[in-house]
């Protein structure tokens, strides 16, 4: 059997790769050469050529949530944890989760902690709700954590939907756009061709244009195809790279209201897991890593690593995130604030909603501008189209007359 996977190392950096052999065996191994497994997911020889194909063992996140929230509520009434277990397996429909659950049962079985039972499935489970079950189990207060758990998975989801239903508008709208441009150029424009070529009209320059556009992609269709493809295929490929996908995030930062957009983003994601994390019990130099080896923003988990350094070495949170030039006083003030009160894990919950409410509004914003901006592109090309195709037919005019 063939695996891909994804490692990280006691010095924090990550790897990945392929291996071939028994799962529990290359987990074993893996743990005990020191390394954190951010996944391991089966492909077959030939996905083994092409690694974005292969299949995701993931699950929805409101699944992930109602999974959290019922146990959570089956401990607090005083159910064990194999009955908790037991009933969810019987109740969950979906059959990734229900393999995972009956898994972690046969490890509570074993003797194992559920900590070491969730950390087999890391495309289920990510390392921060690894870390915050660590937490629960080491301070006794495993029902407080999955609460907290619960919270955090609904905020964090909350954004992401608002995001993707305010990008889902201009996405329509451009692909609708493209495709009816590609359909017109291709097929409606060689009709009128023949007409002019006909009438023996000399044609203006932008219809000569628009014919030698609509030439070309009539006669290199399959060609474009394929180098769209290519470019696609390349595009995945590079924002794997790390230090690839770190040179386009900055590049994005810079961009005029997109990039405060992603700043914006990018601090309610430290805030709310940091704040979540150390809410938990969970100590701050691992609160750090945690952040830094988020999926997301690779900016942010190499500014993580950074400031981890920093604390390491005795400095304050404040001054660590100061240097890294992503955080503005605002946020760098109240996290001063926080560890000189001793309320540090509270602070940065505040700060997550109010860059929140911050980024939903520059998405408003930024879509108030983006949807005529993407109007009036439209209508230059289509206007652009109409024209080119009209021209002619007042040269046929005057011909007539």
């Amino acid at each position: 059997m063939y695996f891909a996977y994804k490692r990280i190392a006691s010095d924090g950096k990550s790897s990945v790769g392929f291996v071939s052999g028994d799962r529990d065996l290359i987990i074993d191994q893996m743990l005990a050469q020191g390394y954190a497994l951010i996944y391991l997911k089966e492909i077959s020889a030939v996905k083994k050529l092409l690694p974005f194909f292969a299949k995701r063992d993931t699950i929805p996140v409101r699944d992930l949530i109602a999974l959290t929230r019922q146990l959570k509520t089956m401990l607090d009434a005083g159910i064990t944890m194999l009955s908790c277990f037991q009933t969810m397996l019987e109740q969950v429909q979906n059959r990734v989760l229900r393999k995972a659950i009956k898994s972690i049962q046969n490890d509570l079985n074993a003797g194992l902690s559920l900590s070491s039972s969730l950390g087999r499935f890391p495309r289920i489970f990510s390392p921060v709700y690894i870390s915050m079950v660590i937490a629960g189990e080491s301070g006794g207060m495993l029902a407080k954590n999955l609460e907290q758990l619960c919270l955090y998975l609904e905020r964090d989801q909350e954004i992401k939907n608002k995001i993707k239903t305010a990008s889902l508008y201009p996405a329509v709208i451009a692909a609708v756009s493209i495709i009816v441009l590609v359909l017109i150029i291709t097929f409606v424009m060689p009709a009128f061709l023949g007409l002019y070529q006909g009438a023996g009209v000399l044609l203006p320059l932008p219809t000569r244009v628009l014919i030698a556009v609509s030439n070309f992609m009539r006669n290199n269709f399959a060609a474009i195809a394929v180098g769209i493809i290519i470019l696609a295929v390349c595009g995945v490929c590079l924002n794997r790279r790390f230090e690839k996908k770190l040179v386009i995030e900055r590049c994005v930062y810079k961009l005029p209201w997109i990039g405060n957009t992603v700043k914006s983003l990018a601090v309610v994601r430290f805030s709310r897991t940091m704040g979540t994390l150390i809410q938990a019990g969970v100590p701050l130099l691992q609160s750090l890593k945690m952040v830094e080896n988020m999926a997301g923003v690779s900016v942010l988990g190499r500014i993580m690593k950074e400031a981890e350094t920093m604390v390491s070495a005795g400095h304050s949170l404040a001054s660590a995130l100061k240097e890294t030039g992503i955080f503005n006083a605002m946020v760098i003030q109240m996290i001063a604030a926080g560890e000189e009160s001793g309320t540090l894990e509270q602070m940065l919950v505040r700060l997550a909603d109010y860059n929140e409410k911050e980024v939903f509004h520059l998405v408003d914003n930024l879509l108030a501008v983006l949807e005529p901006v993407l109007i009036i592109i439209v209508a230059f090309f289509v206007g652009g189209i109409v024209i080119s195709t009209l021209l002619p037919m007042f040269s046929m005019m005057d011909l007539v007359n």
